[in-house]
């Protein structure tokens, strides 16, 4: 995304967010847990992520050939 419409989503939504007022929304006790879950969910699965790709990181910062012998500065 170019600056340009970041930049236009943001007066977006506080435009909307100042013309609307005052929301009155219910939120019943299971809506928390529910989204306690999904925010746990999300962090497993970023740490899952960064942990199988943590040797090509490594190796990225370090500059150094993936552990799998594969040399990434040939386009392949």
């Amino acid at each position: 995304m170019d600056s340009l419409t970041v930049l236009l989503f943001i007066a977006m939504f506080l435009l909307v967010s100042h013309v609307q007022g005052g929301l009155k929304a219910y939120l019943d006790p299971n809506t928390g847990s529910m989204a306690l879950q999904l925010l746990l969910a999300g962090v497993v699965a970023v740490l899952a992520t960064l942990r199988a790709y943590r040797d090509r990181i490594r190796a990225f910062f370090r500059r150094e050939a993936p552990p799998d012998g594969r040399s990434t500065s040939d386009g392949q």
